[in-house]
């Protein structure tokens, strides 16, 4: 007699039911694990992503230039105060050759004022070159810090 399967014969439905039961996961188990997971995964992003971002802004040229130029200027450090921090930079840089440009916000805080110094750049030959670098605090006119007198 000719069997369907080669081999040893196969157990009955009733063996196989009991194995796969043992053997898998409660649905609402598995829905809650997969739902905990892209919870986690979505606010490690919206936490990580702005770090990561604004970490990729500080380390350009512009946003360090704006730095420099800022703790250069001796009317931004009378206005805002002795030690300088600067905050987390918003806006966009794209290094691109030809078409580099750079556009930042980033916040400054003294012992005495706070302020936003506004950043734009542009990427010439091969350097970048700040096109406007200028310090507004509230109740005072904006400091260009390119021309500044105390630079």
């Amino acid at each position: 007699m000719l069997t369907a399967w080669p081999g040893p014969r196969q157990p009955g439905p009733q063996v196989m039911h009991d194995v796969r039961r043992t053997r898998n996961l409660p649905e609402p188990l598995i829905f809650g694990l997969v739902a905990l997971i892209v919870v986690a995964a979505i606010f490690s992003f919206a936490i990580l992503l702005p770090k990561v971002i604004s970490a990729g802004l500080r380390g350009s040229y512009p946003y360090r230039a704006a730095v420099e130029a800022t703790r250069g200027s001796g009317t931004a450090v009378s206005l805002v105060g002795e030690s300088l921090e600067f905050g987390e930079a918003a806006g966009t840089v794209t290094g691109l050759p030809i078409l580099g440009f750079a556009k930042l916000t980033i916040p400054v805080k003294g012992t005495s004022n706070s302020g936003v110094v506004h950043v734009q750049a542009r990427f010439g030959v091969l350097r970048w070159k700040l096109t406007r670098c200028d310090l507004d605090v509230p109740g005072s006119a904006p400091i260009d810090l390119l021309v500044s007198p105390s630079n």
